[in-house]
């Protein structure tokens, strides 16, 4: 067609991504690796191609392009959806632990909504499964009053008392990591 461009390979997948529900999952991956195929040193290829993986349900493949999409130096929003998706990873081979200590640095640093309520989402997952139930909690109201319109005062102040005397149960122990953003 005269006067129209093809798309590049990653508005290629984007419309990939949004047309994916109901698809044979290992059809989309197969797409996106041709896709990606001669950007290997881009970190958004690196990212895309391990987010078909999970898609996939590959999960023990998507850790690698996940952790050099991180290390190429992605835009802040890719980084903290790969920060997110690769402790999701991390978590579904078992390493609860290290998907929590990715996504705790992650909540440290300056996150942007949705990602932020993402990652606390993911975070009190991982707790539960590190059989941490009342730091899970805790997290997910955390995530949950930050989206309050009504009723966020008295969450966070139930949330502060919950909070303070954990501090108060645990004092000969390391604090637990509470974050009150």
């Amino acid at each position: 067609m005269e006067g129209t461009a093809a798309p590049n390979w990653h508005e290629s997948i984007t419309e990939l991504w949004a047309n994916a529900k109901g698809r044979d999952p290992d059809e989309v991956l197969a797409e996106i690796e041709k896709l990606v195929a001669g950007h290997e040193r881009d970190p958004l290829a690196a990212f895309e191609l391990a987010g078909a993986y999970d898609y996939a349900g590959q999960e023990a493949r998507a850790e690698a392009p996940y952790r050099r999409a991180l290390s190429g130096g992605l835009d802040p929003e890719h980084h903290q959806q790969a920060v997110i998706q690769l402790a999701s990873t991390l978590r579904n081979l078992g390493r609860a632990t290290e998907a929590a200590d990715l996504l705790w640095a992650e909540l440290d640093s300056t996150l942007v909504e949705p990602y932020a309520a993402a990652a606390r989402a993911f975070l009190a997952l991982t707790l539960l499964d590190l059989g941490e139930e009342r730091r899970a909690a805790v997290v997910a109201l955390e995530g949950l009053r930050d989206s309050l319109t009504t009723y966020a005062g008295p969450v966070g102040r139930y949330l502060d008392d919950v909070t303070s005397s954990d501090l108060d149960d645990e004092e000969e122990e390391e604090p637990p990591h509470v974050f009150n953003g």
